[in-house]
């Protein structure tokens, strides 16, 4: 009895196992005690008891898994498997259940077609929407001069801001602006912006009332036969600086060069050479105040003696002087105010010959020929002598030491203390005769003639019937007028493309005294130069330490 309860309750575990463990895994084994209860070692592998089967048994899915997690505890230790003894029924041999090979499904990884970007069209470029002139798309802003209502104030281009500076910003009018604005366009100025600075200012050329109602060039620049002071301040000195502070000792010769408009002066009185910008500037550039002497150098390491005339060569780059008392002809560098000595050893003397290999006297008016060559009157020989490029010296005209006034050729004409020296195209040269009074003519031909004069005196006329006291400088305008410094009667003389002479400015009287050229005085004007393009006359007032200025046509 007892045996047949046992062996029930044996049969009813296998059962209860079974049904509890309906899928156990296999796994290996050395022997039963590695298996779990209702499983027993055969071939290495646990499985269940009285599974003996087909020899291939399929795991499930999570054998593998189940598997390892019963291998190894949490510790990394060795499965905690518990060790039961499982009764083996008989001695039945074991079975043999190969382990089932777990095939994995082969994964099929498509390769991806390469598929290339679609290439977006391009976007079609919409213009802005024009903004129209009345509108305020940024909402209300500074007004500008742009043909829009910037600020919304429902008016276009009212009242914008900045101004450009009007056209004539000089004298009284510095500061105009303009004040009108059409179509996003600032418009010239008119008369009403000036004076909005300058009450006096108007639209036409200036009269001779000492100001400056165009605002263009000073007080009464474009007024005709209106005499100024150009700069200086009437006395006698060497100081540099504005036109108002300038001062001049003695000024004689002076020539402008047309594209900049800056004057040169040869100070007679103190020896140097002065320089005038166009703003008016005055400056030393060669030579030391008072030091009347002779070195080659720059600037105001070179010295000269009594220089008196001067003139620029055709590119204005080069500025020739006549260094009086030391009888050379020098040359200034105007680049590099290096300075000099063009012809002349430095002896009074009238040898011909190269450079400074040639001897000159008293060398004073200056003038080159369209084709380089430069004359010069030899003051106190009483010739015209000729330079070649190459700096060879020769006579031109006059006889050595033979003064007089006779007409005829080259070798038969004479002068008498030739001063000053003029080149005009297709005329040849013209010449004043210092003592005798006299204007003469050169002919390109060679021929020598007195144009006019005929004694010491004043008179207005034709040709000997006007009369001159030691005229001293001529200037010519390029259209065949002649304008002469009139020394010792203080006047500044015409003499038109007739040959008659007329008195423009001056009244005799030797003072000082800006305003029409009638009543305008002068002491002593000495040296002339002329601006084609304004019409300005510039006076060298020797006795009373300016630069003057006239404008003739």
């Amino acid at each position: 009895m007892f045996l047949r309860l046992r062996l029930c309750w044996f049969c009813l575990c296998l059962l209860c196992l079974s049904a509890c463990f309906p899928t156990i895994p296999s796994y290996e084994c050395a022997d039963d005690t590695d298996c779990l209860n209702g499983q027993h070692c055969v071939q290495s592998l646990c499985q269940a008891r009285g599974d003996t089967g087909s020899s291939e048994q399929t795991t499930p899915d999570n054998a593998q898994e189940n598997i390892q997690q019963q291998e190894w505890n949490v510790d990394g230790g060795e499965s905690a498997h518990t060790e039961r003894n499982v009764e083996a029924g008989g001695d039945r041999e074991p079975v043999v259940v190969e382990e089932p090979s777990i095939q994995e499904e082969p994964v099929v990884v498509e390769e991806p077609s390469i598929q290339e970007e679609p290439v977006a069209p391009e976007k079609p470029v919409v213009p802005e929407p024009e903004v129209e002139k009345n509108t305020c798309p940024r909402g209300p802003q500074k007004e500008l001069c742009n043909n829009l209502d910037d600020d919304c104030d429902g008016m276009i281009d009212n009242k914008p801001i900045n101004p450009p500076p009007c056209a004539k910003q000089s004298g009284e009018c510095v500061g105009a602006r303009a004040s009108r604005c059409v179509d996003g366009v600032w418009l010239p100025c008119r008369a009403a912006e000036y004076k909005k600075v300058y009450s006096k200012y108007q639209d036409v050329d200036d009269t001779c009332n000492n100001f400056d109602e165009d605002c263009e060039d000073g007080p009464d620049d474009d007024a005709v036969l209106c005499v100024r002071t150009y700069v200086g301040t009437g006395v006698l000195g060497t100081q540099s600086g504005a036109p108002v502070d300038a001062q001049f000792h003695y000024p004689v010769g002076i020539t402008r060069r047309q594209r900049d408009g800056v004057i040169y002066v040869a100070e007679y009185g103190s020896s140097t050479i002065r320089r005038i910008s166009k703003a008016r500037y005055v400056s030393t550039i060669a030579g030391v105040p008072n030091k009347h002497s002779f070195q080659d150098g720059q600037g105001k390491n070179a010295w000269f003696r009594r220089p008196l005339y001067l003139t620029l060569n055709a590119k204005g780059n080069e500025l020739y002087i006549s260094d009086y008392a030391n009888h050379r002809i020098r040359k200034l560098d105007l680049n590099t105010l290096d300075v000099s000595t063009f012809v002349g050893d430095g002896k009074n003397g009238r040898t011909d010959g190269n450079g400074t290999g040639a001897s000159i006297s008293f060398p004073a008016g200056l003038a080159f020929d369209n084709v380089g060559n430069l004359y010069f009157a030899e003051h106190h020989s009483h010739t015209i002598r000729k330079v070649t490029p190459k700096k060879d010296v020769t006579l031109y005209a006059g006889g050595f030491g033979r003064l007089g006034q006779t007409v005829g050729s080259l070798t038969q004409a004479r002068f008498e203390h030739p001063l000053d020296v003029k080149f005009l195209r297709g005329k040849g040269l013209y010449v004043t005769s210092y003592y005798y009074d006299l204007v003469r003519n050169i002919s390109p031909s060679g021929q020598v003639s007195i144009l006019a004069g005929s004694s010491n005196g004043y008179s207005d006329g034709k040709g000997k019937a006007a009369r001159f006291h030691d005229p001293y400088s001529i200037a010519l305008d390029g259209v065949g007028n002649m304008y002469i410094a009139d020394r010792f009667n203080h006047c500044i003389r015409k003499m038109d493309t007739a040959g008659y002479v007329t008195t423009i400015a001056g009244t005799q009287a030797p003072g000082y005294l800006n305003g029409a050229a009638k009543t305008a005085q002068f002491s002593q004007p000495v040296g002339l130069a002329f601006d084609p393009v304004k019409g300005h006359l510039y006076i060298s007032d020797y006795a009373n330490h300016r630069i003057r200025r006239m404008k003739v046509q």
